[in-house]
């Protein structure tokens, strides 16, 4: 499987004169939940959003398969994300040709996160022959959708790509991307590791996390000092009198927050 991040128009690019190639093509349009603030701006955006570019880029693409993500939420009376999603497209898309694409999407109602769109998109494009697929979403959210397609889609003979749309939840500059470390020149770190058990942190131990990180992050960015350049090497370990100064805070804070 090969997943490629593309961070150009997809659309712009098709406008060239295209190979005749005979690959079977399905587009996925990424879920977004229903109570964000910013959910139409994010999911249509004028037609630059999730449902919009992504049915766009379907009809471009002569896409066989257009899958939209719904699952984590509805509204009131049963109206999922897809089907909502669909319905502002229906409501405000000029082109037919579009609307009619999108006219055939299928809604994958079962899944709940990215991770299980792309497991369920997999299962999908495997039964269909898929050849290629490309999943549409938020450029903040690209990294991670990346990522979940390679372990998604592993031994699959579909090659995968991530089309960001052209409107955000957020400002895709302030995504942090925590690889695990991989250069010799650089001093080991174990930040990558100590985030994913943060991430799986219920919400209230999350949350106590996430404040003593913050409070203690200011204490080191504020000790005098020269100034800490972005991947500068690590200074001297703490000693065992700071290391347990250092446990004796945390105990007593996550203590307070129990």
């Amino acid at each position: 499987m090969r997943a490629l991040l593309l961070v150009g128009s997809v659309i712009a690019a098709l406008s060239a004169p295209q190979p005749i190639t005979p690959v079977k093509t399905a587009v996925l349009v990424h879920g977004f939940h229903l109570e964000a603030p910013n959910w139409e701006e994010v999911v249509w955006g004028g037609g630059g959003g999730r449902i919009g570019y992504g049915a766009r880029l379907a009809h471009a693409l002569g896409a066989e398969l257009l899958i939209v993500g719904s699952g984590a939420s509805a509204r009131v009376g049963g109206e999922n994300e897809g089907a909502a999603a669909l319905r502002v497209l229906a409501e405000n898309e000029p082109d037919a040709a579009v609307r009619e694409v999108a006219a055939r999407a299928e809604i994958d109602g079962a899944a709940l996160c990215t991770r299980e769109e792309l497991v369920n998109a997999a299962a999908r494009c495997a039964a269909g022959g898929v050849d290629r697929l490309y999943c549409v979403t938020s450029p903040a959210h690209c990294p991670r959708v990346a990522r979940d397609a390679v372990v998604a889609f592993r031994g699959s003979p579909t090659a995968v790509f991530v089309a960001p749309a052209e409107t955000d939840f957020a400002d895709a500059a302030v995504v942090a991307v925590l690889e695990p470390p991989h250069r010799p020149d650089r001093p080991p770190s174990k930040l990558h590791a100590v985030a994913s058990r943060a991430l799986a942190l219920d919400g209230p131990r999350r949350a106590a996390f996430e404040s003593f990180a913050a409070t203690f992050l200011d204490e080191l960015e504020n000790r005098d000092g020269p100034a800490v350049e972005e991947e500068a090497p690590l200074g001297p370990p703490p000693s065992a009198d700071q290391a347990g100064d250092l446990a004796a805070r945390a105990k007593a804070f996550f203590g307070k927050a129990d």
